[in-house]
């Protein structure tokens, strides 16, 4: 199996992989021709349309540049530019803006790499140089795909393919994942940059810079929210309208330490993974320049050589301005990712007073706790002695009781024992002393 080959059944392998992926309605597209004449004759003629509807972008795509006056004109560049649904940059680059019907038309009609989809799909940076485009009827295309993402999650993800033909002087690409402003910064370049549009590699050099705008606003969204981070910490050296906010609210809130170190560590992380999309960035920027360097060789009539030189040297140049610029970003987030870092410890330290606070006050209550159990056992003890003491009277009162009784015992038992006397002697001594007592003392009684 030859490489075509393998690269036409990786093409339908990711289209399936990436068919849920597909708009399901056409959303709204915009086109740029841009048609440079000869000798610059004249300024070069920039025609900007949206289309609507996928049947529009369809008969567009089929409109051969072939055929337009090719003695009139040097060079065609022809761009699609696919926006995100509603401009929703958590989309990311997954959600294709097009019809799949339409999206194939758009590759088989201006010969794309077929790469850019499986540049979509992995979701990482990458420049794949310059391929050559080996398919039948196409000889003499070539053709790249540039990939850019922020993060993991892709949501600030954009990608570009080019395709070229040197010797017809056409140029074709097809851009996902702009917004709104990027649509702008297209328009404005794509202006002030048509002497060079007949150097295909000059729309690689307007996606790197509407790359580094976006890392220019990241970067400075990252300093942001360290800054308030930094404010957090009791470190702020600064009063701007986010930190006035947030000390409004601390006066009437009280800090909350752990939701701020989680914030903190997001934020550390973010800025982090930023630096290193710079990073990686740079690397395939870097890339660019040595292709610009490389197709200046390529053979052609001098004109066009000469032309292709000079455009090469200018495309060159604004890659060695974005360089710079990418530079100091890269190295502007070092400094953040090292204020994060510091703010980190900072409220760890900030964590730890607490902490030792609280552990103060928990010692300090333990030690009241302490002293009032001591004295509670000091009462218990005082307590259990008057117990004792109670217990030992209470013991002396049993003995004194029981001693009673017994002493009533006997005092009854005598009591019985008279009353058993009385009731047997008694009679008997009456009768006696009635009949045998002194004389006239019975009658007496009697009487």
């Amino acid at each position: 199996m030859d490489i075509e080959q393998r690269n036409r059944d990786q093409y339908t392998k990711d289209l399936s992989i990436l068919s849920a992926n597909f708009s399901s309605s056409q959303t709204t597209c915009t086109v740029f021709d841009v048609n440079v004449y000869k000798n610059n004759a004249e300024t070069p003629l920039i025609k900007c349309t949206e289309f609507k509807h996928p049947t529009d972008l369809e008969d567009w795509i089929s409109t051969d540049p072939h055929k337009a006056a090719s003695d009139i004109f040097d060079s065609r560049l022809r761009i699609i530019v696919g926006a995100r649904a509603n401009d929703d940059p958590s989309t990311g680059l997954f959600t294709i803006p097009f019809l799949r019907p339409t999206f194939e038309l758009i590759m088989e009609g201006f010969r794309f790499p077929k790469t850019i989809l499986r540049a979509i799909y992995k979701g990482e940076a990458m420049f794949s140089g310059i391929l050559e485009n080996r398919e039948e009827n196409n000889a003499g295309w070539n053709g790249s795909v540039m990939r850019m993402v922020f993060d993991i999650h892709g949501n600030e993800g954009l990608a570009i393919a080019t395709s070229w033909n040197l010797k017809a002087g056409i140029t074709y690409a097809l851009i996902l994942g702009c917004n709104d402003k990027d649509l702008n910064s297209i328009v404005n370049f794509i202006t002030y940059s048509t002497r060079s549009v007949s150097n295909p590699l000059l729309l690689l050099t307007m996606f790197a810079g509407l790359q580094l705008k976006r890392f220019k606003d990241l970067h400075r969204t990252a300093y942001g929210k360290v800054q308030l981070d930094i404010y957090r910490a009791q470190l702020d050296r600064q009063d701007g309208p986010e930190v006035i906010a947030v000390r409004r609210t601390a006066r009437t809130r009280p800090t909350d330490y752990d939701d701020a170190t989680r914030e903190v560590l997001r934020h550390f992380q973010d800025t982090g993974t930023l630096g290193q999309a710079m990073l990686q960035f740079r690397a395939e920027v870097v890339k660019v320049g040595q292709a610009v360097k490389s197709i200046t060789k390529t053979q052609r009539p001098a004109p066009h050589s000469t032309h292709l030189k000079s455009s090469g040297k200018q495309i060159t140049g604004q890659l060695v301005h974005i360089l710079g610029r990418l530079d100091i970003y890269i190295e502007r987030n070092r400094l953040t990712i090292n204020e994060a870092s510091l703010v980190m410890s900072a409220f760890w330290n900030l964590i730890a007073q607490r902490d030792n606070k609280t552990n103060q006050k928990i010692a300090m209550q333990s030690k009241n706790i302490a002293e009032q159990s001591r004295n509670v056992t000091d009462e218990s003890k005082q307590i259990a002695q008057q117990s004792l003491k109670i217990a030992n009277q209470t013991q002396n009162l049993a003995k004194t009781s029981i001693l009673i009784a017994k002493q009533t015992k006997r005092d009854s038992s005598a009591v019985k024992a008279i009353s058993l006397l009385t009731m047997v002697f008694l009679p008997a001594t009456y009768s006696a002393f009635y009949w045998y007592g002194p004389s006239g003392f019975g009658g007496q009684i009697i009487g």
